[in-house]
């Protein structure tokens, strides 16, 4: 009873705050884009359209104790997930319900990394939240918990997203953590992972565009400090 409540507040709070900001995007004169287009059986033409903006939900790579039986550290962050139930099911269900897209994080861990004692499985949590979001629908994005540049990262992020082992295609998205000193360090070594996850520009024209990127983040962070000096 216990656990039934405290995971369902989660979902509860899940759906309050996704409903609150889905009235916000809906509101008419809201911008739209066109989401499908249908022709019914008597001719005519069904335009479906959308929020340009789509909702999302990050969920927390909990993977400590997850190959024990209870999952004892699941339960104390609310997701009610044992050998027996799966607690990620309640959470994405809603998340559908919206037309969100989730968040996963820790697609650059393995188990073998963790030591025996912690009973810890970054790739078994991350292969059951990818089937439940497949079962439902959902887009899964994913993002990497530590920072490395390391080829057994790189290539577990890649078997992460295009799926070596499993389905092809598995995350539609993909965000790199996180700008700083130690990512200039490893530059090449980001610049070639970046060039074998598109596979198709040159080391050079990818260099190009980072550093253009990189121009423009920090030209916005001078912009809004003059901005807060004005202030």
């Amino acid at each position: 009873f216990f656990l039934s409540w405290y995971s369902g507040l989660l979902v509860r709070h899940a759906r309050r705050v996704l409903g609150a900001a889905a009235e916000v995007l809906n509101k008419p004169g809201r911008p739209r884009m066109l989401r499908a287009v249908r022709e019914c059986e008597n001719g005519h033409v069904v335009y479906e359209f959308a929020p340009v903006v789509q909702l999302g939900a990050k969920l927390a790579g909990v993977h400590w104790w997850f190959k024990s039986r209870a999952h004892a550290a699941e339960l104390t962050a609310g997701y009610y997930n044992t050998r027996d139930r799966d607690g990620y099911a309640p959470i994405i269900q809603v998340i559908a319900e919206f037309n969100g897209c989730l968040s996963f994080t820790c697609v650059e861990m393995r188990d073998c990394e963790h030591p025996p004692e912690g009973r810890c499985s970054p790739q078994g949590l991350l292969q059951q939240v990818l089937q439940c979001a497949e079962r439902y629908g959902v887009p899964l994005a994913g993002e990497n918990a530590l920072q490395r540049y390391d080829e057994h990262a790189f290539d577990r992020i890649a078997e992460s997203a295009f799926g070596r082992t499993a389905r092809a295609g598995r995350l539609e998205q993909l965000t790199f953590l996180r700008m700083g000193d130690l990512m200039f360090d490893n530059w090449d070594a980001f610049c070639a992972f970046l060039q074998r996850m598109r596979g198709n520009r040159s080391d050079v024209e990818q260099q190009q565009q980072l550093l253009l990127l990189l121009l423009l983040l920090l030209l916005l962070l001078v912009l809004v400090l003059l901005l807060l000096l004005l202030l």
